[in-house]
This record gives C-alpha cells, sequence and structure tokens, in this order.
C-alpha cells in the first residue's frame, strides 16, 4: 500500500490538469515558492516604478537602522508602502495554523488590496483565483516541494556549465553532490 497522498507541484495548469485524470485519490498542492514569488512580483512592479534603488527585504529580516530608513521612504511613497504591506500579508498566509485561517487571511488581504496597486499584484491574484484550491490544500496536508525545487537551482548551473554531459552523467554527478 502506497504512503503517498499528494502531488506538489509548481503552478502549471498541464500538471494540475492531469493529476485527476491520472491518480485522483491524491490531493494536488500548488508549492508556496510560487505564491510567495507572485507576491513579490507585485512588490517589484511597485518599487521599480518609483526608483529602483529601493530594496524591500523581509521586514523581520531588517536591522533596527534598516527599518527606519524603511518607514522613511514608505512614508514618502505610499503605493511602495501599501506594495510592502500587500506582500507581506500574503506571505503571512502561510503562517496559519489552518486550512479555514488561511483562506479568510486571503481573502481579507485580497479585499484590502488598493485599487492603486492592484494591477501590479494581478499575476497573484490571478493565481489566487485559479490555483485556489490546490494552494489552500497545502494547511490540509502541510507538504510543500520546496526541497525538490531548491536542487533546480544548482541542476539548471551544472547543466549549463556542462552542456557536453549526458544526462546520466550529470545525474550521477547531481547524486553524488547532492
Amino acid at each position: 500500500m502506497t504512503k503517498v497522498h499528494v502531488v506538489t507541484m509548481g503552478m502549471w495548469k498541464p500538471y494540475r490538469d492531469l493529476v485527476p485524470d491520472v491518480i485522483p485519490c491524491f490531493a494536488v498542492i500548488a508549492d508556496k515558492w510560487y505564491v510567495t514569488q507572485y507576491a513579490d512580483k507585485g512588490m517589484e512592479v511597485i518599487r521599480k516604478s518609483y526608483r529602483t534603488g529601493l530594496a524591500a527585504p523581509m521586514w523581520e529580516r531588517l536591522a533596527s537602522e534598516q527599518r527606519r530608513v524603511m518607514q522613511t521612504w514608505t512614508h514618502q511613497f505610499p503605493d511602495v508602502a501599501d506594495a510592502y504591506e500587500a506582500r507581506e500579508a500574503f506571505y503571512a498566509i502561510y503562517d496559519c495554523a489552518t486550512h479555514a485561517e488561511a483562506e479568510a487571511a486571503c481573502a481579507a488581504r485580497e479585499a484590502k488590496l488598493p485599487k492603486a496597486i492592484r494591477r501590479a499584484f494581478a499575476e497573484l491574484l490571478s493565481a489566487m483565483k485559479n490555483w485556489r484550491v490546490a494552494i489552500f490544500n497545502y494547511f490540509d496536508h502541510g507538504v510543500t516541494n520546496a526541497y525538490t525545487e531548491a536542487m533546480n537551482g544548482p541542476i539548471k548551473i551544472v547543466n549549463l556549465a556542462a552542456r557536453t554531459y549526458r544526462f546520466g552523467v550529470l545525474r550521477a554527478g547531481m547524486m553524488l553532490n547532492y
């Protein structure tokens, strides 16, 4: 008997459409990395519209001096402040303990998203609409494919550096190193 109950994936529609046909009893989970990336993109669109030099790291990672600087420029650029707050709120959805709590937090954030920055977050809002079930399945199962996604980066780098390697050689090297 199999211990596998879920399929985690990136937000690619053909995969999402295929899984219920092939393995209907498995829950599909859209990896949270993609949701947070869409939130980052929305923040970046607004930030770049003001000044490419503005940095927007996660609030909890900022030192006190950096927080003061951040508060100064968010005060000067309200849209940047709104975008930053929206991004942080979408990230915070993954801090929720339950599916219902996460759904409520997401709905509240979507409703609160200011009109002035809504277009910048259109990709995220679209993903939240189209992938809602798969996104919130995370809270029922607590499974992510973060390790696999993290490994894709080094694999791509090695693949680019070693274009002449055959797949078997590339695979063996990755298996030995990671």
